[in-house]
């Protein structure tokens, strides 16, 4: 964070667009504490193991348990008044997992819907390299605007870094995807519920700390703030 002094050149030099590290670490925090992941993960491990002690089967004990993060979902939606990409796959995967898992009967369908979603994305991320539009590119684009294909147009690295990223986030979630769908042929589905969750926080946190440091080596190695007379000249597109 910059002081009321600090130069604006040098600012906008070093992070250009992209938040700083205390906005990083709140928005960490604000995500790990919003209904989506305290319903959608916790509720889910808590009910199951409540309702199997109880005496209920895994199935209808894994099928009440999407209340919770169906709950989250709401909860948010009526929060920010809108529908985002990570909720609307959450949504989808409640829906198909408790589809498939009522019409085929099986639990394990119920344990691997969000493994189905995990692995459609993966396979988007990197099918998307392959065409050469890496799907971070639109959400770069999204959140700092046009002025991003300038970029993209200009700096090699700017699109070295953003392939990178889009691979690495694309084979994780194939992988994370596979084990888990792996691990439920094998394991009760309330172990597949622990284990897989502990497999999900290694995978990403892993792909999310080494994006983060990507992403201070990229700032630490001064990448060139946007043109303005370029960025006037292109209109911002390509």
């Amino acid at each position: 964070m910059t002081s009321p002094t600090s130069s604006p050149t040098a600012t906008t030099t070093r992070h250009p667009g992209g938040p700083t590290e205390p906005d990083r670490t709140g928005a960490v925090r604000r995500a790990l504490r919003s209904p989506t992941i305290l319903l959608g993960v916790l509720g889910p491990l808590v009910s199951y193991e409540v309702l199997t002690t109880m005496g209920v089967a895994p199935l209808p004990a894994l099928a009440y348990g999407t209340a919770f993060p169906f709950a989250g979902i709401v909860i948010e939606f009526v929060r920010r008044r809108r529908l985002d990409v990570v909720n609307a796959m959450s949504l989808a995967a409640i829906v198909v997992g408790l589809a498939g898992g009522l019409v085929f009967d099986s639990a394990r369908f119920l344990l691997i819907k969000d493994s189905i979603i995990t692995a459609t994305v993966g396979l988007a991320f990197l099918g998307s390299v392959a065409v050469g539009r890496p799907l971070l590119l639109l959400v770069t684009r999204r959140l700092r605007g046009p002025a991003v294909d300038v970029l993209w147009a200009a700096d090699h690295g700017f699109r070295r870094y953003l392939r990178t990223l889009t691979l690495v986030w694309g084979a994780a979630c194939v992988l994370e995807a596979t084990l888990r769908i792996g691990l439920a042929w094998v394991l009760d589905p309330g172990t597949q519920m622990v284990v897989g969750t502990a497999l999900s926080l290694a995978v990403f946190g892993a792909t999310a700390a080494w994006t983060l440091r990507r992403r201070t080596a990229r700032l630490g190695a001064g990448p060139a703030a946007l043109p303005a007379t370029t960025a006037t000249t292109t209109g911002g597109t390509r």
